[in-house]
């Protein structure tokens, strides 16, 4: 399963507007405005206003594995800072 095809899954169940992926293995949905992706103490990650979050899915406890190579380089390193998906009703 793709990140977008999680997306759209996940809105069948309540609404948010973005969907991303870290390198933790967290995901996130927004339902505000576009998060950012940023860097701080050598750790990346993505950051969004709190009260816009509408749930954080921790990964690495569930047993979910997602298709991320469309956002890996030629050395087969993901990018996080791509893996953002937006959706809407019309996406779905």
């Amino acid at each position: 399963m793709t990140l977008k095809e999680l997306a759209i899954e996940l809105r069948k169940l309540f609404e948010f507007r973005y969907l991303t992926v870290d390198s933790t293995g967290s995901i996130y949905a927004y339902s505000g405005q576009k998060p950012e992706y940023t860097e701080e103490g050598g750790k990346k990650y993505w950051i969004g206003y709190f009260l816009e979050t509408s749930i954080i899915f921790e990964t690495w406890s569930y047993v979910l594995s997602l298709d991320m190579s469309e956002y890996e380089d030629d050395q087969g390193n993901i990018d996080y800072s791509k893996c953002i998906v937006e959706v809407s009703d019309a996406s779905e």
